[in-house]
């Protein structure tokens, strides 16, 4: 209950401060409405979204230029831990080269298929509209990279599409940060209307000299006549201009034919069956389409099926990969190429995946060299939503359009073996979608490779094998992705990179929003990570804290979260507004507390053998809670496993970590409280193979399988950890895994047997009134049940009230620990449960004590004190007697004699564990409110009873309230006769 308080008393004070941060909300606000943020967009989503090149390009734009410019407007303000994020994040934005090659791409789209600036501008690409338009600074900066080219004509136009523009949303805070696009706007479109006119009418003038005469009209004309003369052109109907224009133009290319579709129609061709290349054709032939004769190019039509094209599509986005990647072809699929091409093929040949970015394209070019080089190409394409993007054979007048599930084949070799200059082609700029293309090319010898280490699939007998033989695997054990640094990659050339981009700008705008919305944010993100609730009532408290997983992350949150949230925190608001929470920080939990919750729940799981999938997930003995442990609650606990050597138990918990889903504001958490996944991953190997080496019969030691395996680990890379673990997680292989997790068990003791309620029940015992122990009993007889007769154990039944209850409760303000063991030194004891001493003057003890005399029939002073306990979930009692023994001395035996005979008051019921076992005789005695169960510790004469041996289990989920009063020998002796119990 402390606790708890004392983790809302953080978070009251931290909302308390929250308003400190809300100077520039609006203007960052108005930042993220200036961009279309999508960042709760599937992968399907931003592949579509930047599909589009003026997506794409207006993405690189606002990256490049406006992000810099927030960046610097947020230096003005506090929230230094955001600020470092977005230095972060800026490190990592398009540089000047990226920005030049997005120009450049649409550059290209608009010289390759005959686009016009204002059609763009507003979202046209040939004849498809698309909901989305280019922004005034998209458009000024296409417009200055014309003017800088000194192509005037489409600098006019872009300039022109710029002025024409709908003005922004809170243009005035925009233009503050950004700067005003409409600056010297007007006199850039007259020059470049200027200059694009006097060439126009006098095409031998030079651009040089044009430039001058451009320049000395506008100086020498009034503000009025530059602000008709801009008008005036502005009036003019944008088809007219483009009309204009269109005079000029230069002719398009056989390429640039190519692209457009525009290239006649070839006679003499022919679709057919193809039964002859491969003798497998004559059952299964190929749909096969000539495209040319000589040079020999043809299409072969639904040569790819559907499943392969969702794994081929899926290699390049889950991850991410680069825009080029390869991969080995498999036996099917180098059967396929060979009926194709009627050439051989290995298995271990590689095939290219290519992702065609937007407005990127292929030069034109040979496939050879050399007489060395390749004799031919396939091209296999893997979708056909894609507009533009077509292979073009410009000599051979021969265009091809990507079309899902077909092959493009053809020779760059001719008969006689001499290279065909004819086969020279190039791929077209991508105007919509993503270009997927798998490519192999084949040469006069067939090239063989080899692989030397490969990444078994682990199924489970051999699993833990496989984890031996894992100590040869390398970090190219995988497929060969080509790797790019971060420097070096090229964000307009593929959909994949884009996509980082895009992910690059969404991280910007989180931050933004978490910066804009202040600590708010933060304190959300918080409070989501904790599922905290206001305004709980009393009984909601402890119905939270009696469950061990509750409770359990109750202590590992405040123990190891707490102060990383303070720290954070502070950095935003500054120390001086934290004195109060400063002052709660020495009373978070310390590490032993930590350290206790964690065994607590261990001992759960082994007393009661519960499965770690259950209990990270919820379920307690069958019952499912609504409630799962967290990731990092998962982590804590693989690691204390570990760090205690129980590897299996550790390799358990692991595993539900590494299948946990994604934390909510995972992003905040990693960077407040840290990222365990790497480290996770790491441990979890090592686990798993030292626990495989444990059961296999190896002679070799936990702690050289564990040295071996670190040695092996440090040799490896993230990505190729990473990959192992996605094997070991496939479904197949996680059954196997975890039969083998839970195959092994420790024998059960007892003590455990009770607990888990296996005691075969016992027979000829009875309930009754008692009427005879005291004349009072006479008028108000107890509930009595024998439980067992010897030694004698009785409970009784409705002797404790809920007023009672209420004042023994009220005793918890003096409550210290209470402790299984005697003080030896420096040696730490486990916390049994807190306990006081009801010994304050109380009508109510006295009562209890007069109904326990009336219970036993035993003689002591009404006002002897009363021990009030509670348990904790996980605390349990080890096996003990109540009598002085194994150096245990019972207080006051010198005054009072030993410990005859012990009775347990239960002031709450426990729904799950907590139950009072007697492991020697096999009794069992669940917590029952109200009632009470009595025995004896000591035979008649005094001798110790050693089968009065007794625990008390683990609280697995409830409230375990006692109160206990221990009954000594030497004030009985005139009460129970000495003879010698038989």
């Amino acid at each position: 209950m402390e606790l708890i308080k004392l983790e809302q008393q953080f978070i009251m004070n931290l909302k308390a401060y929250t308003e400190k941060l809300n100077e520039k909300v609006t203007n960052l606000q108005a930042f993220i409405e200036s961009i279309d943020y999508g960042v709760n967009q599937s992968l399907e989503e931003r592949e579509k979204y930047l599909s589009n090149p003026l997506n794409a390009f207006s993405l690189i734009r606002r990256t490049h230029q406006d992000l810099p410019k927030w960046h610097n407007y947020t230096q003005q303000f506090v929230g230094m831990e955001e600020l470092y994020a977005l230095d972060e994040i800026i490190a990592q934005s398009p540089d000047e080269n990226e920005m030049k090659d997005a120009l450049q791409g649409m550059n290209r789209l608009e010289q390759i298929y005959n686009l016009e600036a204002i059609e763009l501008a507003k979202g046209r690409l040939l004849d498809k509209k698309h909901n989305i338009q280019l922004s005034i600074r998209d458009c000024v900066a296409l417009g200055d990279d014309k003017f800088k080219r000194k192509d005037y004509s489409k600098a006019s136009m872009w300039f022109r599409a710029a002025i024409k523009h709908e003005p922004e949303i809170h243009s005035n805070l925009i233009n503050e940060v950004l700067g005003d696009p409409l600056d010297k706007l007007h006199l850039k479109y007259a020059k470049a209307t200027l200059v694009y006119a006097i060439i126009k009418s006098n095409p031998r003038q030079g651009i040089k000299k044009a430039e001058e005469m451009a320049d000395g009209a506008i100086a020498s004309a009034s503000l009025p006549d530059l602000k008709s003369l801009i008008t005036e052109l502005l009036s003019q109907s944008d088809q007219a201009i483009i009309s204009d224009m269109a005079q000029n133009k230069t002719v398009p290319t056989d390429y640039e034919l190519g692209c457009r579709g525009l290239f006649p129609l070839k006679n003499k061709l022919f679709c057919q069956y193809n039964f002859h290349t491969t003798p497998f054709l004559k059952i299964a032939p190929l749909k096969q389409e000539i495209l040319s004769l000589d040079p020999f190019i043809s299409m072969f039509h639904e040569v790819l099926y559907e499943y392969e094209l969702h794994g081929l599509k899926e290699d390049l986005k889950n991850p991410i990969k680069s825009k080029k990647y390869k991969k080995n072809i498999t036996n099917r699929f180098s059967q396929r190429l060979t009926d194709i091409t009627g050439l051989h093929f290995s298995k271990r040949d590689q095939i290219n995946i290519d992702n065609y970015g937007l407005e990127n394209q292929a030069e034109v070019h040979y496939n050879y060299k050399d007489i060395g080089g390749p004799v031919g190409a396939i091209l296999f394409f893997i979708s056909d939503d894609v507009q533009g993007g077509a292979t073009v054979f410009p000599k051979l007048k021969v265009s091809v359009f990507p079309k899902k599930g077909s092959c493009l084949v053809w020779y760059n070799i001719k008969d006689d073996g001499r290279l065909d200059p004819r086969t020279t082609h190039s791929i077209c700029p991508v105007l919509e979608g993503n270009s997927l293309v798998l490519t192999k090319t084949f040469f006069m010898a067939t090239q063989m490779t080899s692989q030397t280490c490969l990444l078994n699939d682990l199924n489970m007998l051999g699993f833990f094998g496989s984890l031996v033989i894992f100590l040869c695997f390398g970090p190219n054990s995988v497929w060969g992705i080509e790797e790019k640094s971060q420097n070096a990659s090229q964000y307009y050339s593929s959909t994949v990179e884009l996509l980082k981009l895009l992910k690059l700008e969404h991280q910007f705008v989180e931050v933004f929003k978490n910066y804009s919305e202040e600590l708010g944010g933060n304190l959300k993100a918080y409070l989501i990570s904790i599922k905290y609730k206001e305004n709980q009532t009393i009984s909601e408290k402890v119905e939270y804290i009696s469950n061990p997983l509750n409770a359990y992350m109750l202590l590992r949150r405040t123990r190891e979260e707490l102060p990383k949230w303070l720290d954070y925190f502070k950095k935003i608001l500054g120390n001086d507004t934290f004195k109060k929470l400063d002052k709660l920080v020495p009373l978070l939990p310390d590490v032993l507390d930590l350290r206790e919750a964690m065994l607590g729940l261990q001992r759960i799981e082994t007393t009661y053998d519960l499965r770690v999938d259950d209990l990270a997930y919820g379920i307690l003995q069958g019952k499912q809670y609504d409630i799962q442990l967290s990731y990092r609650d998962r982590v804590a606990m693989g690691h204390l496993s570990f760090q205690r050597r129980n590897y299996q138990a550790a390799a358990q918990w692991y595993r539900t970590a590494c299948k946990h889903d994604s934390e909510d504001n995972e992003e905040i958490l990693n960077k407040v409280l840290g990222n365990p996944t790497e480290f996770l991953h790491r441990q979890h190997i090592k686990a798993l193979y030292v626990y495989g080496i444990s059961i296999s019969g190896d002679d070799e030691t936990e702690e050289v399988a564990l040295s071996r395996i670190e040695n092996s680990l440090g040799h490896v890379g993230n990505q190729w950890l990473q990959k192992l673990i996605e094997s070991l997680h496939r479904p197949n292989n996680d059954v196997e895994i975890m039969k083998e997790l839970y195959q092994t068990k420790p024998l059960v003791s007892t003590f455990e047997e009770g607990c888990r309620g296996l005691y075969q029940q016992k027979m000829n015992l009875f309930c009754r009134y008692n009427f005879t122990t005291t004349p009072f009993l006479r008028l108000a007889p107890l509930k009595l049940e024998e439980i067992n007769l010897d030694p004698y154990v009785v409970m009784y039944h409705e002797v404790l009230y809920e007023t009672e209850i209420e004042e023994l409760k009220k005793q918890s303000g003096h409550m210290k620990n209470g402790y299984a063991d005697q003080k030896n030194g420096t040696m730490y004891r486990a916390v049994v449960a807190r306990h006081s001493w009801w010994s304050d003057e109380s009508p109510t003890r006295e009562r209890i004590n007069r109904r326990i005399r009336d219970m036993t029939g035993l003689d002591f002073p009404i006002t002897d004190t009363l021990q009030v306990a509670n348990y904790g979930c996980g605390t349990y009692f080890k096996p003990h007697f109540d009598y002085t023994s194994d150096g245990y001395e019972t207080p006051n035996a010198d005054a009072l004699g030993d410990r005859l005979g012990t009775i347990i008051f239960y002031a709450s019921d426990v729904l799950q564990g907590g139950a009072t076992v007697f492991p020697d005789i096999k009794v069992s005695i669940t917590p029952r409110k109200g009632s009470s169960v009595f025995w004896y510790n000591l035979y008649d004469d005094g001798r110790p009873d050693i089968r009065s041996r007794h625990s008390v289990c683990p609280v697995i989920n409830g409230d375990r309230w006692t109160l206990t009063k221990w009954i000594h020998i030497f004030p009985q002796m005139f009460i129970i006769p000495c003879g010698p119990r038989k």
